[in-house]
């Protein structure tokens, strides 16, 4: 199905891949996973699932402790929503200094992730080494978010972090892909 990697310009210059989320295929071709890469992602992976404005669900999966186990299902999809779930990809990121009693601060850096399109999404209950099999729980939705939070101190949260460079799409697909309506915010 498709791929999207965010890559970040730190501090030193350097490209970086920040993010990473892929929509592929169940085994049984009736649905699809929505699975994120949790290395990239701080200790609690949020999903958030929104309709119209309104929150229809929220679910918050822990990163697994497994280094060998980074991507992680946290969603199925219908696969009548698969077509148009690449729209409306957007990221931004919220940075928090918490001055410490000993004067030391630390920076945390929360990310939000979210792509739109509309569909139907059921959260998988556990991420880590989960087999989804679709069941209650579906959620109409028109826009996902894909949350979590890192903290650095301060010394090192400019060089570790900065502003998303490139958004790559790699598809898996036979037909053209068109990208439309880019919009940068600075």
């Amino acid at each position: 199905m498709f791929g999207i990697s965010y890559n970040a310009l730190d501090g030193l210059k350097r490209v970086k891949t920040v993010a990473q989320y892929a929509i592929t295929y169940s085994p049984d071709g009736k649905y699809a996973y929505l699975a994120v890469n949790s290395r990239l992602e701080g200790d609690k992976i949020e999903l958030e699932g929104m309709k119209d404005g309104k929150e229809v669900f929220k679910e918050v999966y822990d990163k697994p402790d497994d280094l060998d186990c980074n991507w992680i299902v946290i969603a199925i999809l219908v696969l009548a929503a698969v077509s148009v779930v690449a729209s409306n990809v957007d990221y931004e990121n919220e940075r928090t200094v918490v001055t410490h009693p000993n004067g030391t601060k630390t920076v945390t850096v929360r990310t939000k992730k979210s792509f739109g399109g509309g569909g139907v999404v059921q959260p998988v209950a556990k991420a880590a080494g989960t087999k989804p099999e679709p069941g209650k729980g579906e959620y109409p939705f028109d826009h996902l978010y894909i949350t979590s939070e890192r903290c650095y101190t301060e010394d090192s949260a400019d060089e570790l972090d900065g502003p998303i460079s490139q958004v790559i799409f790699t598809p898996k697909v036979s037909e053209q892909i068109y990208i439309t309506d880019e919009v940068y915010r600075i």
